[in-house]
């Protein structure tokens, strides 16, 4: 068969094929041949004219006629093709033209003449049988129907011969020895005739001229046995394409064994796969048959489109997966004997088996693409970033987890085989835990998480990324250096911020086998000393005995470098101190110090930077100055900051080493003691005599010299108008001035003091009575100290911080801070009323508290000093209290208003109520807006500002405040009695609260003291006692008292006006005054 249809027109003898080499009919002819050699077990070819012949076509071409020794039509001319045909394996050659049947063999190819396939066929025109005597054209005849079969006749009946020829019957077929082979039998139809020569019947002859032809080995499909589990080189994930070079095909077949394999019977077979099936959900599969220089896609394989490949030392397959896949990827294949197809093409392999090139049965082949674990090299030291101590959350953001591997280098660090491989680590062990908490963020410290792990089996999974962080949170106080131990973790199984168990490490594990330890340093930050040289002791007097020598509080000392300088640490929460390493006056007295307020004493000794003396600032530690007898003048001391972070209170320490994170202050100062001559203090009065329908007289307290110090004279009242109910005499001076100076608290008897623990500052949000508030570091509301005290219509309130009371942020930096000064009251002692300190989140908490009075700061300045009544526990009911407290001016409809008022003075109800709702007030004295009458005006906090008459100071570095609070801003109550006035009985609560602007941990907190229960409003001339105040430098200080009439006749009475007590220098002699009192009854 051709490998095309081919159809020839010859017309007039003109368009006769030219046959002749180089020609192109010849050139198609070879392709043929070439094409059917290739393809084919037996190639036959056919045409018309009989190249070898004794007919009478068999005569070389010429003109004469057969007699002659010519033909016309000869077919001898076609012999020129017999060495084409011998060069491309032609096996037979089938022609007609000479009507006969003849057999022909040259050069190992049969040549056929066929006849015309019917009834009388024609004799030889030449050869031996002397028909035509001329000699035979045909040398290579083998065998000639009419010479080898010739009929044979019994009278009219045909017995035998092939005279009767039909056709040639071709019949291809593998023997049974597994060889191809093709026979050739020229058959024919015989008639069966009876004696009479009729014919009965038809039977196939053949002619005994039968050619067998013996093709090549017949292929037979190879055999797969699908018993083994072949698998392909493992790869690393992430492979990158050099790296990757795949698996010959003749090791995977290699590698179905022993138990599989592929197997063939055909002699010398080939072998190699067809891929039927391939995964690639996860990468590409790829081959290469030219030994990995070029690599394609196997593409989408089936039965219809299975990938051939060869078992070669060139043909290879490789998997090429998808970043980050790990796993088992597998590819279906059937044995391929290369008899068809060719080696990177595609084949058919839904008939399989039996002849084909394919074999029935099919296989699979894996490939694992796996991970290597992490290589950690632990010969580095890497460190998180250090912090300081006490440092606030806000302020610690922790590490990098990226930066630690970093910080590993460059002796150590984590390496990964895996091309592209991720980094992270394990953490399985933790240091210091019962010293600060161990924490973790994934989302770059917008939350953080306590790492909290214990070893191998739960370690803490954390990424090398740019969120992912570590911090340690020490308690305060803390220095030192907790560890974390972690293992290398490449991120192919877990998640950030998970848990897993890293007991099994190396291999094909995620996690390294060996583990580091990487160091955080929470250190020390040094105070900074500012020198002022302005630093004094209380002074003393010319031999003051011990007795009369209290000495001066250290913080008292470090107060007293202010305003210029002073003693600061930019650890939060640090405590203060000084270590002594230097003093003067050795020889003209003794310094001493105690540690227990004054129930010992020692002395400082001969302090140096190396032996220096350390001593805290607190509440019972002092220092004094015993001078020798007769001396006058000063002494010093020299000191430096102590932050109390080593050494303790009364040591002796080497602090020649400062700055830095030492716990001493680069810079000194010096601290100045003033030994004055003796000064005594003398009694007198304006008057002899006053009288008693407000009649009143000027006591003063005289110096007979000045000294350098505030002295503070105490005066009784005693006489026969001293203590009458009859008659009384006060003070008309106020115990407290609200003046920013708080030496009048500190010297003052009767003041009720409280303190509150330091730094335990706490959130805002916590709720319930039995819970416990958060901690939340905010130095400027931890109250430390607080203090109360009255006279006949104000009460006076102290405060204390670690940090600056009323500071907040202003609008021009960020959001506008607020900050609040509160006392809390119970006025009626009666718990049903009033609501629980808890609801407003402040603790510790208590029942029954009614009102506030508060000082508001907000946005960098004083807003409002306001009252408050927590008396509704419903809109309805906070209605009715607006409207009780204004005397029905309240309007509902203007609630949203930031003020409404100003309105008279109402009453109040003290009701049950809750935090949420309450009133809020500013108590105006004559005020012009309501007619030069008192008011109140509702405000709201954050502004706008509205004064009235609570007013307040602060002490020049911002640690203390002072209120002066009038009892008419609590109102009146339906019965117009007063709701606080003397006589009644108060628990009063102290807190600080502030928002969190400028606050180390960023957040609301406040701090809030245990209240002081029944504080008694006593009336002034119940207390007798009254204080002067001669200030430093001055030489006198002066009160005013005034008769108080009660109507009754009580003539020859009189006030005996003495000194009880004197702070600051010494009576002389006892020291009073004797008043006459004018009866204005008599």
């Amino acid at each position: 068969a051709t490998s095309s249809d081919t159809n020839w027109l010859l017309a007039n003898g003109a368009g006769i094929p030219d046959f002749n080499p180089g020609s192109t009919q010849y050139a198609w002819l070879e392709a043929q041949l070439a094409d059917a050699e290739s393809k084919s077990q037996f190639t036959f070819v056919q045409f018309h004219h009989v190249p070898y012949s004794v007919g009478p076509h068999g005569f070389p071409a010429g003109n004469g006629g057969n007699n002659a020794g010519f033909d016309t039509q000869s077919g001898q001319p076609v012999r020129i093709l017999t060495s084409l045909f011998q060069q491309y394996g032609v096996d037979a050659v089938f022609s007609g033209h000479d009507e006969q049947y003849q057999h022909s063999l040259v050069s190992g190819i049969h040549f056929f003449d066929v006849g015309i396939g019917g009834d009388g066929l024609r004799g030889p025109s030449s050869g031996t049988d002397g028909s035509t005597g001329l000699a035979s054209t045909n040398p290579y005849q083998v065998f000639t129907a009419h010479l080898d079969a010739p009929e044979v006749w019994s009278g009219v009946q045909l017995v035998s011969g092939g005279k009767h020829y039909g056709h040639m019957e071709v019949d291809v077929f593998i023997d049974t020895d597994g060889f191809w082979k093709a026979s050739l039998e020229a058959a024919y139809s015989f008639p069966l005739m009876d004696s009479s020569g009729n014919v009965t019947g038809w039977e196939r002859r053949v002619y005994s001229d039968a050619v067998t032809l013996v093709g090549a080995e017949a292929n037979v499909a190879p055999v797969l046995d699908a018993d083994g589990s072949p698998t392909l080189d493992s790869i690393l994930g992430n492979v990158t394409n050099a790296n990757n070079p795949g698996t010959l095909i003749s090791d995977i077949i290699a590698r179905m064994g022993p138990n599989g394999g592929i197997t063939d019977a055909n002699t010398n077979p080939s072998f190699g796969i067809a891929i039927n099936g391939a995964q690639s959900t996860n990468g590409v599969w790829e081959y290469s048959t030219d030994g990995g220089t070029s690599w394609s896609n196997i593409g989408p394989v089936s039965n219809d489109a299975a990938r051939l490949l060869a078992s070669d030392a060139n043909t290879r397959l490789r998997f090429v997966p998808n970043a980050g896949f790990l796993g088992e990827v597998k590819i279906a294949f059937v044995a391929w004997d290369q008899t068809d197809g060719v080696n990177g093409g595609t084949g058919i392999t839904k008939g399989r088996g039996g002849n084909s090139t394919f074999s029935a049965a099919y296989e699979y082949a894996s490939i694992f693409v796996v991970n290597a674990a992490p290589v950690l090299n632990n010969s580095g030291n890497p460190m998180l970033d250090q912090i300081t101590l006490n440092l606030p959350n806000g302020s610690n953001p922790g590490t990098l987890v990226s930066d630690l591997i970093v910080r590993m280098g460059p002796s150590g660090g984590i390496t990964d085989a895996n091309p592209g491989a991720l980094q992270g680590i394990a953490i399985n062990g933790l240091s210091e835990t019962a010293n600060g908490v161990w924490e973790f963020t994934v989302n770059n410290g917008t939350n953080w998480t306590p790492i909290a792990v214990t070893g191998n089996f739960n370690a803490r999974l954390l990424y090398a990324d740019g969120n992912t962080r570590v911090r340690y949170v020490p308690n305060n106080g803390f220095l030192g250096e907790p560890k974390l131990a972690f293992v290398g973790w490449d991120r192919t199984t877990g998640a950030n911020g998970g848990v897993a168990s890293v007991n099994n490490r190396g291999g094909a594990t995620p996690y390294s086998v060996a583990y580091e330890l990487a160091s955080i340093k929470v250190v020390n930050t040094a105070p900074v000393l500012t020198p002022s040289n302005s630093s004094t002791f209380d002074g003393i007097l010319m031999n003051v005995p011990n007795g009369s020598n209290p000495g001066t509080l250290v913080s008292t000392l470090i107060s007293r470098m202010g305003p210029s300088g002073g003693i600061t640490d930019a650890d939060p929460g640090s405590l203060q101190g000084i270590a002594v390493v230097g003093m003067s006056g050795t020889s003209t007295g003794t310094w001493q110090y105690t540690i227990n307020g004054g129930a010992t004493w020692a002395a400082l000794g001969a302090p140096s930077s190396t032996v220096a003396r350390l001593l805290a600032a607190d509440g019972n530690t002092r220092i004094r100055y015993v001078p020798n007898a007769g001396f006058v003048g000063i002494a010093k001391i020299a000191f430096v900051g102590w932050d109390q972070t080593s050494g303790t209170n009364g040591a002796i320490v080497n602090a020649a080493g400062r700055g830095g994170t030492k716990p001493y202050s680069v810079a000194y100062d010096l601290a100045t003691i003033n030994v004055v001559a003796s000064s005594t203090v003398l009694l007198s009065s304006s008057a002899s005599s006053f009288g008693e329908n407000g009649d009143s007289t000027t006591i003063t307290a005289s110096l007979t010299a000045p000294v350098d110090h505030d002295v503070y004279v105490t005066l009784g009242l005693g006489g026969t108008a001293g203590n009458n109910t009859g008659y009384r005499v006060t003070s008309n001076s106020s115990p407290i001035a609200i003046d920013g100076d708080f030496g009048d608290w500190d010297n003052n008897p009767n003041v009720v003091w409280g303190t509150d623990p330091f730094n335990d500052t706490h959130d805002t949000d916590t709720n319930g009575a039995g819970n416990t508030p958060l901690y939340v570091n905010h130095p400027d509301v931890d109250l430390r100290k607080f203090g109360v005290i009255h006279d006949d219509t104000n009460l006076y309130f102290y405060f204390e911080s670690t940090g600056i009371i009323g500071r907040t942020q202003s609008s021009s930096v960020g959001t506008a801070g607020r900050y609040y000064v509160i006392v809390t009251m119970d006025v009626d002692q009666n718990d049903a009323t009033g609501y629980q300190l808890h609801e407003g989140g402040y603790y510790p908490t208590t029942n029954g508290y009614d009102m506030n009075a508060e000082i508001e700061f907000y946005n960098a300045a004083f807003n409002t000093g306001h009252y408050l009544n927590h008396g509704a526990t419903n809109q309805a009911e906070k209605d009715q209290a607006f409207a009780d407290q204004s005397q029905g001016g309240y309007d509902p409809a203007h609630a949203s208003d930031p003020t409404q008022g100003p309105f008279d003075p109402g009453f109040v109800n003290v009701l049950p109520g809750t935090y949420d709702y309450y009133t809020q007030w500013v108590y105006k004295n004559n005020d012009p807006a309501n007619g030069g009458n008192d008011s109140i005006t509702f405000v709201k906090d954050k502004g706008p500002v509205v004064l009235g008459i609570i007013e307040t100071n602060l002490s020049a570095d911002g640690h203390k405040l002072e209120m002066i609070v009038p009892y008419k801003g609590f109102l009146k109550d339906q019965l117009d009695n007063a709701i606080v006035d003397i006589g009644k009985s108060l628990d009063l609560s102290f807190s600080l609260e502030a928002s969190g602007e400028l606050a180390p941990g960023g957040q609301w907190a406040s701090d809030t003291a245990d209240p002081l229960n029944g504080y008694l409003l006593t009336a002034a001339d119940e207390t007798p006692v009254h204080v002067i105040r001669i200030p430093a430098g001055q030489t006198s200080g002066s009160l005013t008292i005034t008769g108080l009439d009660d109507g009754v006749a009580n003539p020859g009475r009189t006030a005996v006006v003495s000194v009880t007590d004197v702070v600051g220098t010494t009576e002389s002699g006892q020291q009073e005054v004797t008043l006459d009192v004018i009866d204005d009854e008599v």
